[in-house]
């Protein structure tokens, strides 16, 4: 088996799995050159969800002088693939029943990769996510006797403002590291760039909201249900995040969050100990 057989056919199963690169290979083969508004237009997503499908693209799609965009030869059989097997691959697509369903559907809303792409490569957007995000961690330490931790909700009670936002920024801190560490070792760039920094701090924004809303909840009960509720929907978006920044397959990205979940836990425990 030649090196890098395995990775260049993983490749090929991920773009004829993902609707948009499926879209682009087959409008620049029915087209030639495509210019990027062209392909956002046909498309009708995001300009930073298009960079991302380009970006995965790299080696089989290729921009010339005129800022279009054209089949490299890797495209080209790729194409010629998809039209030589079309009729095959509908039938597998068909028969694949209810696990298709769940892939198309189900998965696309529990790992919402298509949301956290329109901050792709857009850096002015990610800060901005980034300073909504440290607004509410602001707001959260000023009225409320929880803040966010890490992914955790942390007791401070009648703490001083300024040790629940130390609280609050060192647990965003941590997560931030604790997700590059984990990518990198899974093969992504664990580089915290402005577009990592900002799709964390997206999909942390459902949590600083239920965390600041449950301390307005007096049954514990009530107030652990909604904090594990919203806990598992920021844990799909963290997973898009890191599968988009980091360029990571969907399940390595899965990994990578679920062990910042468990560092998270274990470690508020221990700083929940230490301020009561």
């Amino acid at each position: 088996m030649q090196p890098g057989f395995e990775e260049q056919m993983e490749r090929i199963y991920a773009i004829l799995g993902n609707p948009y690169k499926r879209k682009i290979i087959s409008l620049l083969g029915e087209k030639g050159e495509v210019s990027f508004t062209e392909l956002k237009n046909f498309l009708a997503t995001s300009t930073g969800n298009l960079y991302y499908n380009l970006d995965g693209l790299a080696g089989f799609v290729a921009k010339n002088e005129k800022r279009k965009y054209y089949l490299t030869s890797e495209g080209e059989r790729l194409y010629r693939f998809m039209i030589e097997n079309e009729a095959r691959l509908r039938s597998l697509i068909k028969g694949s029943g209810a696990s298709h369903s769940f892939q198309q559907y189900i998965q696309r809303i529990l790992v919402p990769e298509e949301l956290l792409a329109v901050l792709y490569g857009q850096k002015i957007l990610s800060i901005a996510v980034l300073a909504v995000s440290l607004a509410m961690i602001a707001i959260t330490s000023l009225v409320s006797s929880q803040v966010c931790f890490m992914l955790e909700a942390l007791s401070v009670g009648y703490a001083s403002p300024p040790l629940a936002l130390a609280l609050s920024f060192s647990g965003m801190g941590c997560l931030l590291c604790v997700l590059a560490v984990a990518s990198r070792l899974l093969g992504g760039a664990g580089r915290v760039t402005f577009n990592f920094v900002g799709m964390v701090a997206l999909s942390l924004l459902p949590l600083q909201a239920a965390v600041a809303a449950g301390a307005f909840i007096e049954d514990p009960l009530l107030r652990s249900l909604l904090h594990r509720g919203v806990q598992v929907v920021t844990l799909g978006f963290m997973t898009a995040a890191v599968k988009v920044s980091e360029r990571l397959p969907g399940d390595r990205a899965f990994i990578s969050v679920f062990a910042a979940f468990y560092v998270s836990y274990f470690t508020s425990l221990v700083v929940q100990r230490l301020i009561l």
